[in-house]
Parts: C-alpha cells; structure tokens; sequence
C-alpha cells in the first residue's frame, strides 16, 4: 500500500478514526467491547510516523475519557500504554511472511492479522489487570493476589460483570479490526479496478 498520504488526507483518516474510537466507547457496548486496540493497530498499518499511530488511539482515549470521566491516574496510564501498543505490531503488517502462491501469502498474512489483534487483546489484559492489581486497592500486593486478581478477569470464572472480561477484548478487537482494513481492502480493490483515464487529443 502506498502511504505517501498528504497532509489533508492523513487528517481526515485520523479524525475518522478518532470518531469511530470515542463513538464505539460512548454507546451502549458490552463490558470491553471496544474500538480502540482495532484503532491503534490500523493506525500502526496506515501511518507512515510510529509516534503519529500511537496520537492518534491516545486521542481516542483523552476525548472520550473527557466525556466519560476518568478513575485512577495510574491505572489509566497503564491501561492507555497497553491500548496504544497495537500501534507496533501493525508496522510489522507490512512485511512479507511467506514466499510462494498468491493464496498462500494471503492466508499467511491474514493469519498475521488475526495474530497481531489477539496479542493487542492479551496486552489490554494483562496490563489492565495489573493496574486493577496495583493500583486499586481490592487486593492484597502479593503473588497470591497477583494471581487472584487475573483469575477473576476470566470470563469462565468471573461472575461479577463490572470486571474486566478478556472475551469482550477479544471479540471487540476482532470485529472492529475486521471492519477497519476490510473497509481499507474494499477501497483499495476498487481503486484498483477504476479504469484508467486516457488523454485526450486536442
């Protein structure tokens, strides 16, 4: 993909994400059903600044954290470190993975990007649990509360719902990442197929 972007056209891309980050945070969503891990991870593909990828999920956060209210300094600066580390693995999305047939290099990289959201999804939960561990006060600093903590965030064990669930991290990364670079294929496939304009004689 070509990101020689203009200025112009990387604005608005960034806007749009932004808008979809805050508008998925701000409407009735189950608990960690969110946008924007999806964000960060097509920012890191689309934009060709690492430090631009990472503004623009951090944005996502700041502006809907403004609306929604914010909790714990520490716990957000954690929890915000972790959503925006997608941004990484999505400059890695460019390389090639395999060498051979066309479908074959398709399969692999699709399998890169279902790789790259679940490890987006694992970072969220680690680290916002370590935050819930640290910094909340609900349990005790100990490896044993260390352990306690993770094991009540998962979802075939937890039964209190205002915890953090890794099953909507998960399914909420993949069906917004999904939707981001399927829109991002669409457009690139038609812009592909638009035939060419020819010059015309005076």
């Amino acid at each position: 993909m070509n990101r020689n972007l203009s200025p112009a056209h990387i604005g608005l891309v960034s806007t749009l994400l932004i808008l979809v980050a805050v508008a998925a945070r701000l409407a009735p969503h189950p608990v960690n059903f969110g946008a924007v891990g999806a964000v960060a991870l097509f920012s890191g593909y689309y934009f060709r600044s690492p430090r631009f990828s990472w503004m623009v999920p951090m944005a996502a956060m700041l502006v809907s954290n403004v609306l929604l209210g914010g909790y714990d300094l520490l716990q957000m600066v954690l929890v915000n470190a972790a959503i925006v580390m997608p941004a990484f693995f999505g400059h890695h999305l460019h390389r090639d993975f395999a060498a051979g047939p066309r479908w074959l290099r398709s399969l692999v990289r699709f399998g890169a990007f279902v790789g790259a959201s679940l490890a987006g999804s694992a970072l969220f939960f680690v680290f916002s649990n370590l935050a819930v561990w640290g910094f909340s006060g609900m349990y005790a600093h100990t490896i044993d509360g260390l352990v306690y903590c993770y094991l009540v965030a998962l979802p075939f064990i937890q039964q209190d719902q205002s915890m953090a669930l890794v099953g909507g991290t998960v399914v909420g990364d993949l069906l917004y990442n999904g939707l981001l670079f399927g829109s991002l294929a669409v457009v690139v496939a038609l812009r592909e197929r638009r035939p060419a304009v020819l010059p015309v004689a005076a």
